[in-house]
């Protein structure tokens, strides 16, 4: 329940950007909250479901979560150096392995 509580910190008690219909923001957060419900009505992971809903029916073999630093095939990626994250430049220590967790991420974007 700390990420829960964590959402609510960051995102629930801040005011709106804006009126709604005037413009428009991208956020993780819909992504977010929608996984928590899953796993809150599954009773398993996000990563479980993802398996036995898609991946395994499809036969999706070549394709994984970003839930290590260890993903077979991966391609190095890079971020600008003044990210907000101080990650570094280049994605990948080695071809596969990164050089953070993605699932820092989780299903935001990684």
């Amino acid at each position: 329940m700390a990420l829960g509580l964590c959402f609510s910190r960051l995102n629930l008690d801040r005011p709106p950007l804006f009126q709604t219909g005037k413009s428009w923001s991208y956020g993780d957060t819909g992504y977010l909250l929608l996984v928590l419900l899953i796993e809150k009505t599954t009773g398993h992971s996000y990563y479980q479901e993802l398996a036995q809903r898609f991946l395994i029916p499809l036969r999706l073999a070549l394709t994984a979560p970003s839930d290590r630093p260890e993903l077979a095939g991966l391609a190095a990626g890079y971020v600008s150096p003044d990210n907000s994250f101080g990650l570094p430049v280049k994605t990948t220590a080695c071809p596969g392995i990164m050089v953070w967790h993605p699932g820092l991420e989780w299903t935001g974007k990684g």
